[in-house]
């Protein structure tokens, strides 16, 4: 089933909510996910606080990364459907998106980088910023955080290119390919360490599931009633929610928050967070920057309850603002002759 422009938009959204609180408020409170790395210590750590008076920041921070997930669904959803199987000038179209990213990234990226040095003493290696900000640090187990979150810039110009390579295939081989990256995360998840996963999380490998999925429904045709939305949003949501704290699910968590958020936005629209998903990627590249403000400034790691509160909802409104300011001088740039 093609999904409208309403309903991509609000895939975006609640991913980008998800990102940037998440972000946030996981280097305020410390909290440790189970983001290609399980542990159950970080498990029962949640559980234990998820009933209290501050649940839903334990839940952004637990969780929140899961909205990667649905970016990278897109990513495979939008190239499917703009691109299909027709002819592709190889060349002109890795420019194309290598410009479209750099556009969007290098003004704040190396904004982040003289305020975080200057400002906060935070000290850089140059190769990881030029690995970066060149599209490739996902190559280099040490240029990942050099700086920010900016390691999705090179993930996704990494999946640009795989998607020349496996556009071609017949969905079976997607299916097949799909399997097999599942079976690659129970690895990391059971027999390899850390630095494998850690590895593992920051290149095309630990996202090509919900990639995939997105270019196979694109090609799909489903058609289901209200009710049956309903009925799949319930069950894959009570599923995710297992996946989540259960380590032989944890692999499962990309296909049932997909399936949870379609579903989701089949049964309704909602218009602040389709607002959301038209500024996403500038809010992607905006919130590490009021981000890093706030906790050199303002935040503290004792913040909780109503003050973490507080500091998130501040935090929340400057990013959408300086976000939506970013966006408009990036249309006003693209219409310059």
């Amino acid at each position: 089933m093609t999904l409208t422009r309403e309903q991509c938009l609000n895939i975006k959204g609640i991913g980008m909510i998800l990102i940037m609180i998440h972000n946030f408020v996981d280097h305020i409170q410390s909290v440790e996910c189970n983001e290609m790395y399980y542990s159950q210590a970080a498990t029962d750590f949640f559980l234990e606080h998820i009933f209290s008076s501050s649940s839903i920041w334990y839940f952004f921070a637990f969780a929140g990364w899961i909205g990667v997930s649905l970016f990278f669904f897109m990513s495979g959803y939008s190239l499917s459907k703009k691109y299909g199987k027709q002819k592709i000038e190889y060349l002109p179209y890795i420019k194309r998106h290598a410009v479209k990213l750099w556009k969007l990234l290098l003004p704040v990226y190396f904004l982040y980088v003289l305020v975080s040095h200057f400002c906060f003493g935070q000290e850089y290696q140059i190769k990881g910023i030029i690995a970066v900000a060149s599209l490739n640090g996902n190559f280099f187990a040490d240029s990942f955080f050099e700086p920010g979150v900016y390691w999705f810039f090179g993930a996704i110009f990494q999946f640009y290119i795989l998607f020349l390579f496996i556009r071609h295939f017949e969905t079976r081989w997607l299916v097949n390919i799909l399997l097999l990256f599942v079976l690659m995360y129970y690895y990391v998840l059971y027999f390899d360490n850390e630095y494998t996963s850690f590895y593992f999380r920051y290149t095309f490998r630990g996202w090509i599931v919900p990639f995939i999925m997105g270019m196979i429904y694109a090609r799909n045709d489903l058609s289901l009633s209200k009710k049956q939305y309903s009925v799949l949003f319930l069950i894959s949501s009570v599923a995710l929610a297992f996946c989540l704290v259960a380590k032989p699910l944890a692999p499962f968590v990309d296909v049932m928050i997909i399936v949870s958020v379609i579903s989701l936005v089949q049964l309704k629209s909602y218009r602040f967070i389709s607002f959301i998903g038209l500024i996403s990627a500038s809010i992607f590249v905006i919130h590490p920057f009021v981000r890093m403000i706030f906790l050199n400034t303002i935040c503290s790691n004792e913040s909780y309850g109503s003050a973490l509160g507080m500091e998130t909802l501040l935090y929340f409104i400057i990013t959408i603002l300086l976000s939506w300011c970013h966006f408009r001088a990036l249309r006003s740039f693209d219409r310059v002759p």
